[in-house]
């Protein structure tokens, strides 16, 4: 996540992890900082790995504290139940005013992934990118999980189309 730092002269950043693994190592970098908000949407670490990491509980350190926010999710959920945790982790981000904003995407919370067990579609990352997108925010993503190569594509094409048509519509 070096990208931050120059991002971070310009104001606060606001990272989002949208991996079915949680961001243990965005978490760890900005734990005690207060310019960078961390939130993570992802399997609960009591099934999904790194298991050592990514606990509601985790909320920062220090200056940090309060920073970090983690949305652990059962293993087996619908399509709802990922919309809903990601519409509070994006109030979260409309909260803390950020000038820019991060997305760490994970495809591997689509159905028949082999390292997950949701069951998101083509239509859902629309959905997802659709979300994002109405923030308005400048946006970087940076594409992480997904090895269900024969969806990857169409996943990642729904997901941007969203994101980018909503941004775009929601400007003029």
């Amino acid at each position: 996540m070096r990208c931050v730092d120059p991002l971070s002269l310009w104001g606060k950043v606001a990272i989002l992890d949208i991996d079915y693994h949680h961001g243990n190592g965005t978490q760890e970098i900005f734990f005690q900082r207060r310019d960078v908000l961390t939130v993570s949407v992802h399997g609960h670490p009591h099934f999904a790995y790194p298991y050592f990491s990514g606990f509601a509980d985790e909320k920062g350190q220090g200056e940090g504290l309060g920073f970090n926010i983690n949305f652990p999710l059962p293993e087996i959920i619908v399509p709802q139940d990922y919309t809903l945790a990601l519409g509070r982790a994006l109030r979260n981000i409309v909260l803390f005013k950020p000038v820019f904003l991060v997305i760490s995407l994970g495809l591997d919370t689509a159905k028949g992934d082999p390292t997950g067990s949701w069951p998101l579609k083509a239509k859902d990352f629309g959905d997802v990118g659709r979300m994002i997108g109405s923030l308005r925010l400048p946006t970087l993503v940076v594409q992480e999980g997904g090895y269900n190569t024969r969806n990857l594509g169409l996943n990642a094409r729904h997901f941007f189309d969203g994101l980018h048509r909503t941004y775009y519509q929601t400007l003029k």
